[in-house]
């Protein structure tokens, strides 16, 4: 503490509790003219103290502990008496006591303390040779003359001082003190007073001065006069206040820094302990003294270590600190104890024991252990926690991650045990830089903050979106600030909210009109097409009823479709509706419910679309159609009803062909006759199978045709066709296999149809197979109960364009061997049409040079065991 005096301009003594000098720095032996501070050292104070012109008692006033500051006469090494300003500063008691002494030589020619006589010249000569402020002013305090130095100490020139009142240029906390002091001043009597007062220099900065007043000898009848001597002790008053905050900051660390002190002698055995370390452990010391710190309990109670060191320590003669160690009292709680000590070694370097003290660290301990179990608790919390969450330390030491942390992200704890390897692995390269500058101020932070969505990596590459947000927690027990920080997986939720945008931005660009309403049937929503479709705004739609969006329509009847909802939960139709602006135009119109995860219906979505034109081209195909049949019915009446009239004749042709050709009535003699006779019956014959096709097609057309609906045996029916088509089948060179299995259902349908559509599929084969050729008939169940039955031939077949050609009425394949084969080309579509009309369906299979296959298919509901 000394040391920062021996920097000081002034003479710094230290007397100890006899008033005996223990220090004295630089300045203090130069003022005494001794050789060093030893020849000071140990010395009465009284010894060159020759006292103040008060006579002060310097014994009286340090044992009252008033700070008495005044000016005092020191005597020299040499013999010489020279003037301080001193002031004394008092601590402590009894045995403690120790008293500070600042002073501050004044110049030889100034005195503490005398009288001017009446002659202006000594009057001039002593302001002007004094070093000191001189001021001679009236009992009322007005200024009469000043010197050089006083002015000089205030910044003011001495005209600006003369004639004013000396409380003028005083602080004003010590105005009053000045004009008490004044009151004291009574003509004809001797006035002596020294007061310390603050002046205010031009710049208005405090001036700390110390005033002596005396009265001057005057003539009789003359107003008496006094002179103040003002002496500057601005820097002496500021070493004074720095050694009375120094003093006081000593005082506060000593009772601050232990609780009780110990000491040791040079063979380390215990040799003092305070009070009050029995006050804590609740057991005397004189125990432990005289022992070493091995042969007590101390080492039994502390770390094995730490013990270890501390012995190590005291054997080297080191000072040690923070040495912990348990006291165990019976019936209360243990007692946790730090030492500390320092080696203590004479001036000429004899080691003569340590001293030291002692602190009770139970509170602290306790609460560190409380500290470490909340800190356990708050990992196990984490760990445990529903959600993303982490806890991690300033300086990047994670200290817990919980379970679904690890498992959205696929990393344990132990592979990234740093917040630095978590953002290096798990955040996507461009964004780990502001991630990085976040966490600076983070665990700064004094409530929660949001970290934003960001992108995570997992383990296996998928990115995920985190919604972070981040809490501080305190500090941990080793004084390292940590942070909580929690995450919500919200990857699910953004994706519906883009589909949600992109769902959005479809409906808004719909080629449909659409209308959203809530359950009560308001409408919340109408997109860009439905304005355009209508001509009604947004604004003029919105809020309005259902009902609304088909007022001008003379088709829809709200009421109905209200109820049709109710019932199935959706309408469709097309109506007819009115523009705003008055245009009729038709629409097709879809209503249904908009449901929850509950099935609950929350909104109704309704989808216009405008059919004008296309209502417009089936109303004139419609027309056509219709104008079609009536004129395919009187084709087909036509036809029918000339059914008579073409036979008739054909069938008198034939039959007189045939009396001339059989010679009914007798021989011909010309063989030419004969040939044309065969000719007449043969182009006859063909001209009546094609009427008869040409008649059997217009009446299925014209639904003339009568079907019965009996049971048939398709097998037995395949048989007998076969046996009539026997002659041409030789003919031609070609085989015929049929593969029906034993048992099969019965056909309920029309006997003369099958029959006809048997002929009609074999003369068809036998036709366009060449000659070796093969044909088969099969027949099997299927699966779905329906009969199959398949005509498969090896001849030509038929090209995939000229499949749907040869269903069609008078057509024929585009084949060289089609074209040379007579026939009408209703052999086909004949035999499609009465297999439709028995709820069938017939199928071609073929390929150039691949041969054909006719698939007929008879659904179960026409089969009966």
């Amino acid at each position: 503490m000394f040391a920062a005096f021996d920097l000081s301009s002034d003479a710094i003594l230290v007397l100890d509790h006899n008033l005996c000098v223990r220090y004295a720095n630089e300045s203090a032996v130069s003022c005494l003219e001794f050789e060093s501070d030893g020849d000071l050292n140990g010395m009465p104070f009284q010894t060159f103290d020759l006292g103040g012109p008060k006579n002060a008692d310097t014994d009286n006033c340090i044992e009252n502990s008033e700070l008495e500051s005044g000016l005092r006469r020191w005597k020299t090494s040499s013999g010489r008496v020279r003037e301080f300003m001193c002031q004394f500063v008092c601590s402590g008691i009894g045995l403690d006591r120790e008293i500070i002494v600042v002073a501050n030589a004044i110049t030889p020619k100034a005195s503490a303390n005398f009288e001017i006589g009446p002659t202006r010249d000594q009057l001039n000569r002593v302001f002007n040779d004094s070093g000191l402020g001189m001021v001679l002013l009236k009992h009322d305090g007005q200024i009469v003359q000043v010197n050089e130095a006083f002015s000089e100490m205030l910044g003011f020139e001495l005209e600006e001082l003369k004639e004013r009142q000396l409380q003028h240029f005083l602080h004003p906390g010590d105005i009053d003190l000045l004009q008490e002091t004044l009151k004291q001043f009574h003509p004809g009597t001797r006035f002596v007073a020294k007061i310390d007062v603050r002046y205010l220099d031009h710049a208005e900065r405090p001036v700390w001065t110390q005033v002596t007043f005396s009265t001057l000898a005057s003539a009789e009848g003359k107003t008496p006069i006094a002179v103040a001597q003002v002496q500057d002790i601005t820097d002496q008053q500021l070493t004074v206040e720095a050694l009375r905050l120094s003093q006081a900051r000593f005082q506060d660390f000593a009772s601050a820094a232990s609780d009780w002190m110990w000491e040791m002698g040079p063979e380390l055995r215990f040799s003092y302990f305070s009070r009050r370390l029995t006050e804590l452990t609740g057991t005397s010391t004189l125990k432990l003294l005289g022992r070493t710190i091995e042969e007590t309990e101390i080492g039994n109670s502390a770390d094995p270590k730490a013990f270890a060191n501390l012995l190590s320590d005291l054997s080297e003669k080191k000072p040690f600190r923070n040495f912990v160690y348990r006291r165990v009292r019976e019936g209360k709680n243990d007692v946790w104890l730090s030492v500390g000590g320092k080696p203590i070694f004479e001036e000429n370097g004899q080691f003569i024991g340590y001293r030291g003290t002692g602190t009770d660290i139970t509170e602290r301990v306790e609460a560190e252990e409380a500290l470490r179990r909340s800190e356990e608790t708050m990992r196990r919390s984490v760990i445990d926690a529903p959600i993303p969450a982490m806890i991690h330390a300033e300086d990047g030491e994670v200290q817990a991650i919980s379970s679904v942390w690890a498992e959205y992200s696929g990393y344990s704890h132990e592979e990234l045990p740093t917040i630095m390897d978590w953002i290096e692995t798990a955040f996507p390269p461009g964004f780990r830089a502001t991630i990085k500058q976040g966490l600076k101020s983070l665990y700064s932070i004094k409530k929660r903050v949001s970290g934003g969505i960001r992108p995570v990596r997992t383990k296996n590459g998928q990115i995920r979106y985190w919604d972070f947000q981040s809490s501080p927690l305190g500090q941990l027990s080793d004084g390292r600030k940590y942070v909580i920080t929690m995450a919500v997986d919200v990857t699910d939720r953004m994706a519906a909210q883009e589909q949600l945008r992109v769902l959005s931005r479809a409906t808004d660009q719909s080629m449909s009109g659409i209308a959203i309403t809530d359950r009560d049937g308001v409408i919340r929503y109408v997109n860009k097409k439905y304005t355009e479709m209508t001509g009604y705004l947004p604004d003029e739609t919105i809020g309005r009823d259902l009902n609304h969006l088909f007022a001008e329509s003379e088709e829809a009847n709200y009421l109905q479709i209200q109820e049709e909802l109710s019932r199935t939960g959706s309408w469709e139709g097309s109506v007819s509706n009115t523009r705003k602006s008055g245009e009729r135009y038709w629409e097709s119109v879809s209503i249904f419910g908009i449901r929850d995860e509950s099935e609950a219906t929350t909104h109704l979505a309704v989808i216009k679309e405008d059919i004008t034109e296309k209502k417009r081209t089936e109303l004139k195909l419609q027309n056509a159609i219709e104008r079609a049949e009536i004129a395919n019915r009187a084709k087909s009446d036509f036809l029918a009803n000339m059914s008579h009239e073409l036979r008739t004749p054909l069938n008198a042709i034939i039959g007189f062909s045939e009396a001339i050709g059989n010679e009914l009535f007798g021989k011909l003699n010309n063989d030419r006759y004969e040939g044309y006779i065969d000719d007449i019956r043969i182009s006859a014959l063909h001209l009546l199978g094609i009427i008869n096709d040409i008649l059997d097609l217009s009446k299925i057309e014209a639904g003339m045709l009568q079907f019965d609906r009996v049971p048939l045996d398709i097998h037995r029916i395949a048989n007998e066709c076969a046996e009539l088509v026997q002659t041409d089948l030789a003919t031609a060179e070609i085989s015929l296999e049929l593969n029906f299995p034993e048992f099969l259902p019965s056909i309920l349908g029309d006997q003369r149809s099958f029959r006809q559509i048997f002929l009609n599929l074999l003369s068809n084969a036998i036709k366009f197979t060449p000659a070796q050729g093969r044909i088969d008939i099969s027949g099997s169940m299927l699966k779905d109960g329906a009969f199959e039955l398949i005509v498969k031939d090896s001849g030509i077949g038929i090209s995939e364009q000229d499949i749907e050609k040869v269903l069609q009425p008078f057509s024929q394949a585009s084949s060289d061997l089609a074209r040379s084969s007579e026939g009408t080309g209703l052999g086909l579509s004949i035999s499609k049409s009465l297999v439709e009309h028995h709820d069938g369906t017939l199928q071609i299979e073929s390929g150039p040079n691949l041969g054909t296959s006719i698939i007929i298919k008879i659904p179960g509901t026409r089969l009966v065991s």
